[in-house]
């Protein structure tokens, strides 16, 4: 419980920074440190349940501060969570280059499937083409950033459950003349 709340405020400190940084850069050239967050909570976290709550939480929380429909943003966070936690394995996120690669990919879907939801549910026309364009750059901006969002979760989750190192530290194995 005290890893969830702890964590959450964490994101909502990052939500704050993160609309701050928005301010100074153009949309395209900030990351969206909170989605590669809920992608790196994806891999490292440690309970479905309790991540599943953590994740809508974080959603509802954009939300309100957004302007954007209310619980679209715990939705497709919901959903990037589940995709993330069960591709992770199969294709061994936690390299470098295909957390990046993941990371792009789940920016331009969650943008996609939130200007859809927008504009089925209030009517809204369509964003224009150069609005694909900015989404370009902000995915691959985000790639850039994302494994150093993860690692950077996995040295908080790791600090908050008492370890040093974080969690996915190597096991010392012993061999028949001591330890290897």
């Amino acid at each position: 419980m005290k890893r969830g709340i702890a964590t959450w405020l964490l994101g909502m400190a990052v939500l704050a920074l993160q609309g701050a940084l928005t301010r100074v850069l153009p949309f395209a050239l900030a990351p969206d440190v909170l989605l590669l967050g809920v992608v790196a909570l994806g891999l490292h976290w440690q309970g479905r349940t309790a991540g599943l709550w953590l994740v809508a939480a974080l959603g509802f929380g954009v939300d309100a501060v957004s302007g954007s429909l209310f619980g679209q943003h715990a939705l497709l966070y919901l959903v990037v969570f589940v995709v993330t936690a069960k591709l992770s394995r199969p294709l061994y996120l936690r390299g470098s280059v295909a957390l990046a690669l993941f990371a792009a990919l789940a920016t331009v879907l969650t943008a996609g499937l939130a200007a859809t939801l927008t504009v089925l549910l209030t009517g809204a026309p369509f964003p224009a083409w150069a609005w694909g364009i900015d989404l370009a750059i902000h995915a691959a901006i985000n790639g850039v950033f994302a494994p150093g969002v993860s690692a950077g979760l996995a040295l908080w989750l790791g600090w908050l459950a008492g370890d040093e190192v974080a969690s996915n530290r190597p096991v010392p194995l012993e061999s028949r003349s001591g330890a290897a």
